[in-house]
């Protein structure tokens, strides 16, 4: 190899794995955003029961915490003006609307209100309770000591249970795990909601009557406590409807200087699996309207969850953007989101470029020009593989037989090609109505590639058929198929356009091996199989 294509290949090929490993190792950037593989789809439907004069719904909705990430979320019905209360501990949705006619109400029957939402889960570790014998908190803690929305009769009995459990002397973490042993262990699980008062006169209740109670007693002890409003999202549910989840309630209490869960329902004291999710994490102020039988709305959840393979870009980019560094000047996390997703597919051409070099000037594969294959590469990655063999074998035939009628009226050439272009264009929507009609082919997307690409291709086809025969013609369209569908099935490859646009260095890499292809001038792949038996001759 010449010493002028061999230095400034090498340097070329040296500065992206230098650049990359001063971000991971000097900046202290992830090589990759990290990956969002537990993605649940959330969807929450909300609508009236009974048909009302004046309509008013309250209810929670996802926001990201410390075990919990929302991806994306938004209203179905963008023409509802809800307000959103944002706190601390979690979102509400107001709605409210007055209506004489009761055309609200049947509007709401028909489309309920559509919450829709990405979340992933995330696990925590709590570290071990040790004692906790504080007395004085902040206003902002006092409020989960309050007992005024507790009635007489339900104090009362409350204070029966603290006074058996004897545990005055005890401090703040060993009075909670004493509330919660009691409630576990004693008040079955049941079903239905009761009372509070039932719930403790018949030692018995559902996830909410057993969260309320341990909020109350451990209030009652002076260990602040509130319950939470969730979901538990079991990945392993059956029941006859699959994607349908139950709100679930437990608690958190409050021991040196931070919240830990407690589930009374389960064996968790201070931890929780990460598949609890919580909607309100003050749920005593709206929890009573949701277990209430006559509540005004129903709430229904449903979730699903997908097997993702897609990134956190905008926790990466907010990554780039704090390091401090010039990586942040040159990144590509820093273009607005619409241009980003075009530039992970532009990035991937010059690996297509490169693909083809390897198969032209190695291996002796012929194709129809530079760029065509290439073009096809895209087209199928568009369009889906299955979709675009299948159409761009039946448009390549349709438009030879097209070209060969108008070479018989001796048209001028731009006039041709636009009546070929045309044609292009009714034939894929023909094609297209058609597949989707009988379902034959799924990923279907109508866009300018195989508008543009089969235009093209018809007629270099076409010319070459007259030119050269029809043996060569065909193993140029073989060619060009095989280099196609190869640079397709690569792209295809997990990470490969996240590893370009967050290393777009890595181009520099690619420019350098194709200086050295460039410089190739041995005996392709193909050549030496065609005269093998020269090659004997010669001893090569």
């Amino acid at each position: 190899m010449r010493k002028i294509i061999y230095i400034p290949a090498s340097i070329l090929i040296a500065i992206p794995l230098l650049t990359i490993f001063y971000k991971i190792y000097f900046a202290g950037l992830s090589f990759l955003p990290v990956s969002l593989d537990y993605i649940w789809n959330i969807e929450i439907l909300i609508s009236p029961k009974q048909e009302s004069k004046y309509i008013q719904l309250n209810f929670p909705i996802l926001k990201s915490t410390d075990d919990l990430e929302v991806i994306q979320s938004n209203f179905d019905n963008r023409s509802l003006n809800l307000d959103l209360e944002k706190k601390s501990y979690g979102n509400l949705a107001k709605w409210e609307s007055e209506n004489d006619e009761g055309e609200t109400y049947d509007v709401l029957q028909q489309k309920p209100i559509v919450y829709n939402a990405k979340i992933k889960l995330i696990n925590v570790d709590y570290p071990i309770i040790e004692k906790d014998s504080s007395r004085k908190y902040t206003p902002k803690i006092n409020k989960y000591l309050e007992l005024n929305q507790y009635s007489k009769k339900e104090l009362l009995e409350a204070n029966k249970l603290i006074k058996a459990l004897s545990i005055e002397d005890k401090d703040k973490t060993e009075k909670a795990k004493y509330i919660y042993y009691f409630i576990h262990e004693e008040i079955l699980n049941t079903l239905k909601t009761l009372s509070l008062e039932e719930s403790m006169l018949l030692r018995k209740g559902s996830s909410y009557n057993k969260s309320k109670l341990y909020t109350l007693l451990c209030r009652l002890s002076g260990v602040p406590t509130r319950t939470i409003m969730g979901i538990y999202l079991d990945q392993n549910q059956n029941s006859e409807e699959e994607d349908k989840f139950k709100i679930q309630y437990w608690n958190e209490v409050y021991l040196n200087n931070r919240w830990f869960p407690v589930l009374t329902m389960n064996e968790y004291f201070g931890t929780k699996p990460s598949h609890y999710v919580s909607l309100y994490r003050n749920a005593d102020r709206i929890s009573s309207s949701f277990e209430d039988s006559n509540s005004n709305f129903n709430y229904r959840i449903y979730a699903k969850q997908v097997q993702a393979n897609s990134y956190n870009l905008k926790e990466y980019a907010k990554e780039v953007k704090e390091s401090g560094t010039f990586i942040n000047l040159i990144s590509l996390y820093g273009l607005p989101i619409n241009q980003q997703s075009l530039y992970r597919m532009i990035l991937l051409l010059p690996l297509g470029g490169l693909i083809l070099s390897v198969f032209r000037n190695i291996i002796g594969v012929p194709t129809f020009g530079i760029f065509t294959p290439i073009l096809l590469t895209l087209f199928f990655f568009e369009s889906g593989l299955a979709f675009g063999l299948v159409f761009f074998t039946l448009i390549v035939a349709f438009g030879f037989f097209e070209r060969y009628i108008l070479d018989k009226l001796y048209l001028l050439a731009v006039p041709r090609m636009s009546i070929i272009l045309t044609l292009t264009v009714f034939s894929l929507v023909l094609f297209s109505t058609f597949t989707n009609s009988f379902q034959l082919l799924s990923g279907i997307g109508i866009n300018l590639f195989p508008i543009v690409i089969t235009t093209v291709f018809i007629e270099r086809f076409s010319v070459m058929l007259i030119e050269e025969g029809s043996l060569n013609t065909i193993i140029a369209v073989s060619g060009t198929l095989f280099v196609s569908i190869t640079t397709y099935l690569l792209f295809l490859i997990p990470n490969l356009s996240i590893i370009f646009f967050t290393h777009p260095e890595l181009l520099l890499m690619i420019v350098g091996f194709l200086l050295i292809l460039g410089d190739y001038k041995g005996y392709r792949i193909s050549e030496l199989i065609r005269f093998k038996d020269l090659v004997k001759v010669k001893g090569l």
